[in-house]
């Protein structure tokens, strides 16, 4: 009687964290022990919270608000959702809350809807993916969120955007072999084969480096994600 493996589920964060320490990762995702959670990860879960809320058109009505008020509490219902979460996450805290209303506000306030794009043919908020591909020696299994995804030009172009809470952006070596630009864009391929070019770009949320524009990758080639598939 033959077992069928059951393939490994690879996000990005998971590929960093075993290419960066293989002891933290066997006690992430071997143990299962809790991952401890700083300021700056709760900041980002509450903002990224708000952001797939707002993506939804039904919302619409929230989101001009905001935009022109210039305030995210300028909605009601936002602010209580901010406020539960930040709660939640032990986050409340002044300082903190400062810096979730600002990173928000950045967030919606760049092409939140991809309007300066032209007509889109597909957009959404927060789209999970879990992928499996086998062919011959090829064989891997690939899931995780992508926060904001822009298809246009007749299908064909994609643009994915990656909200970042980080302080500090990626430096040239990080950002040229980006295991989540390479993962995204494998996914695109995967979920939307009619599109022939993608690329990444990583939206850095604090006002210092907000002001600075967003990392956007290169188009990637079909030669540059077939290795990545091997890689994987």
């Amino acid at each position: 009687m033959t077992v069928k493996q059951t393939l490994t589920p690879l996000s990005a964060s998971r590929i960093s964290t075993a290419k960066g320490c293989s002891w933290r990762y066997w006690c992430n995702y071997g143990l299962k022990l809790p991952d401890g959670t700083n300021d700056g990860s709760s900041r980002g879960s509450v903002c990224h919270t708000i952001f797939e809320v707002l993506g939804n058109k039904r919302h619409i009505k929230h989101y001009d608000k905001i935009i022109a008020e210039q305030d995210i509490f300028a909605s009601g219902a936002v602010k209580r959702l901010v406020l539960k979460h930040a709660k939640n996450l032990e986050v409340d805290d002044h300082e903190n809350l400062k810096m979730i209303r600002e990173m928000i506000l950045n967030g919606l306030n760049y092409d939140f809807f991809g309007q300066s794009m032209g007509e889109l043919t597909y957009s959404a908020s927060e789209l999970d993916f879990d992928l499996t591909h086998e062919d011959n020696e090829i064989k891997y299994r690939i899931k995780g969120f992508i926060d904001k995804i822009f298809i246009f030009d007749g299908g064909k172009r994609c643009l994915i955007r990656d909200f970042k809470t980080s302080k500090k952006k990626y430096d040239d070596e990080e950002f040229k072999d980006n295991g989540q630009n390479l993962m995204y864009c494998l996914a695109v391929t995967h979920l939307f084969p009619e599109v022939k070019e993608s690329c990444a770009e990583f939206l850095f949320l604090k006002p210092e480096l907000f002001a600075e524009g967003p990392q956007r990758s290169e188009v990637l080639t079909k030669e540059e994600l077939e290795g990545f598939e091997v890689y994987l």
